[in-house]
Formats: structure tokens, C-alpha cells, sequence
């Protein structure tokens, strides 16, 4: 194969491995701009933290029991390198303060790459050289004789010919994903769930939240809010769904309430103040 056609392939191969920030073209905002109100500034660093698959869920809980909460996440396929600048500038676009991020080996892609070749055709020179005798009549009948010699060359050309190489390529893919996190301030202080299907089957109930993580030094923290516990009530109101739950301490932050929940399956009541969101400047959403 000619080396001038080795760049075709080269660039083929990058095309498969793309060249775009992912962490831009790949991100979901999860940020709602109630929330960017309670979000506090952008400390000016970033903070990587690599956690294996098996662990991103317990790293998300975390986080969110220091008192961040998720700005947004990307997730993609992408070729092994490391993608650290790519975070660092998508981070600092978002006013992250700690991204949490995980890859794992998806799969191989594999396939040829068709590079055609031309090959010139063949040049073929002949030399040829000589004498040859003469004789010539003039119109008064008289006669004249010689010789004379020669000598000269001819070229000829073959047609050109085409001809494609195959070149093989494998290029392991990799799946990753970042969750772009941010310090916030809390009016409750602590992250809750839905009822899930069993939860409701047993409880014979559809309402109230299920605590899953209370963030250190919050309102719910002080007020020993635990996970797994099940809130029910706000102020004898019923708590219908986790954004109902969220609106009441909204319209209630640093009043005194009276929660009602289940620990353990018992009932119980819990008095507790609740803190003051944090105004700042929305944080960005791209």
C-alpha cells in the first residue's frame, strides 16, 4: 500500500473516536430555578473524585449528606484517555465544586478500513538506428545513388492500475459519566424518594416521602431525621408526593413545624426548625 494513503485511514479513525468536549454535548441540567436560590457560590475549585460502578450510588449519598446537590450529569461512550482537562473546563462552565466520576470498559468496535491504491502503467522505450541505400532519376535521365542513416526512439505506455487494501481496526469503547455537584444551603436538610410499589403495599398507602439521606448540620440533621424514616404529615398536613413535601417546607422555611413520620413502624412526631434558603446568583444551566 502507497504511504501517501496511509492519512485516509488515520482519519477515518479518529472520526470513529470523536473529538467534542462530551462533558458539554452530553450533559442533562438537572438544576430547576427554584434551586439555583438556594446554591451557594462557586467556590473557584474543582474537586475530582473517581468511584468504581459498583460504588457511584454510594458516592452520590455522600455528597449529598455533605450538603451538595447535583447540577447535572453526562453520560457517554467514548475512547480510554484521560478526560480530566474536558472535565475541568466543563466544571468550571457549571460552577461545580466536586465532580463524581466513574468508566467502565462497554465494548470493542472492529471493521475495516477500505484505502484505495494507483498504480502507474509500465513505460516501455524502444532505440532503433540504421542505413538504407538510395537512388533517384532526374527528368533528364540522368541517375544519382547514396545511402543515408538514421536513428531514433519511440516510447509506449501500459494502462494504470486500482487496487484496494483493507485495513483492520479495533477501537475499545468505554462508558463514562460525571455528576457535577455544588454546596447549597437547606430549609429541611434532607434528600427523599417516593414510596416505592412494596412500601405502599404494606403501609396500604400511597402518600408521604421515605428519607434516604439527611445532611450533616441541617435542620433535619439536629432534629435526628433519620434514614428510612417515612414522613407523613407537615403540620398535620398530608405530605402527597416528594414535590408536595417540598413546597410545604418552602412556604414554612425558618418557622417551627411538626413532622409526623414512621421509624421502625411506629409513629411518632418530631419538632424541628427549619433553616432560610440561601439566595445567590443562579448558577449556569447549559
Amino acid at each position: 500500500m502507497s504511504l501517501r494513503y496511509i492519512p485516509l485511514a488515520c482519519g477515518v479513525l479518529l472520526a470513529l473516536a470523536g473529538c467534542q468536549n462530551p462533558y458539554t454535548q452530553y450533559y442533562t441540567n438537572l438544576i430547576t430555578p427554584q434551586d439555583t436560590t438556594q446554591l451557594y457560590p462557586y467556590s473557584g475549585r474543582t474537586d475530582i473524585v473517581s468511584a468504581p460502578r459498583s460504588d457511584l450510588q454510594a458516592g452520590e449519598r455522600k455528597l449529598m449528606s455533605m450538603g451538595y446537590t447535583c447540577l447535572g450529569y453526562a453520560s457517554f461512550e467514548g475512547t480510554a484517555k484521560d478526560y480530566g482537562p474536558e472535565i475541568r473546563e466543563r466544571a468550571k462552565e457549571l460552577g461545580a465544586d466536586v465532580v463524581l466520576v466513574t468508566s467502565a470498559f462497554a465494548r470493542t468496535i472492529s471493521g475495516v478500513v477500505p484505502i484505495v491504491n494507483y498504480e502507474p502503467g509500465q513505460v516501455a522505450t524502444t532505440y532503433s538506428s540504421g542505413q538504407v541505400n538510395a537512388n533517384a532519376v532526374s527528368s533528364q535521365g540522368t541517375y544519382a545513388y547514396g545511402t543515408a542513416n538514421y536513428s531514433g526512439q519511440s516510447t509506449t505506455m501500459t494502462s494504470g492500475t486500482f487496487s484496494t487494501n483493507y485495513v483492520p481496526y479495533n477501537i475499545d469503547r468505554y462508558s463514562y459519566v460525571a455528576m457535577f455537584y455544588r454546596k447549597r444551603s437547606f430549609v429541611f436538610g434532607a434528600n427523599w424518594v417516593p414510596l416505592d410499589a412494596n412500601q405502599r403495599q404494606q403501609l396500604q398507602r400511597n402518600t408521604g416521602v421515605v428519607i434516604v439521606t439527611v445532611v450533616d448540620g441541617t435542620p433535619a440533621f439536629l432534629a435526628n431525621i433519620l434514614p428510612g424514616d417515612i414522613l407523613l404529615t407537615i403540620d398535620g398536613e398530608q405530605i402527597t408526593t416528594d414535590q408536595n413535601f417540598r413546597a410545604q417546607t418552602v412556604a414554612r422555611a425558618g418557622k417551627k413545624v411538626s413532622i409526623g413520620l414512621l421509624r421502625n413502624g411506629k409513629e411518632m412526631t418530631i419538632e424541628m426548625e427549619l433553616g432560610r434558603p440561601q439566595v445567590e446568583t443562579p448558577a449556569p444551566s447549559k
